[in-house]
């Protein structure tokens, strides 16, 4: 998936390439979101996801996460 969508495999999944598979990962979240990510800077990324998940409650998929839900499934709380 990640060479079919266009990011350098190779690099993703091998340990010297620090913080490339975490990159990459959040950027084909995004896409999966409908939100263009390659042309962002990754300043730009942290920026978008923080805000994806202080509006949204959407919480970055390289992250724990459990979010406590009220008896209509509203969010009333995440745990990150």
């Amino acid at each position: 998936m990640v060479t079919k969508a266009g990011y350098k495999g190779e690099q993703v999944y091998r340990d010297k390439h620090h913080g490339v598979a975490r990159d990459t990962s959040l950027r084909l979240w995004l896409e999966d979101l409908g939100i263009p990510s390659r042309d962002l800077s990754r300043e730009e990324v942290e920026e978008t996801i923080t805000r994806l998940s202080n509006e949204k409650n959407l919480p970055p998929p390289i992250l724990g996460k459990a979010i406590l839900r009220d008896d209509d499934r509203r969010p009333i709380l995440t745990i990150r």
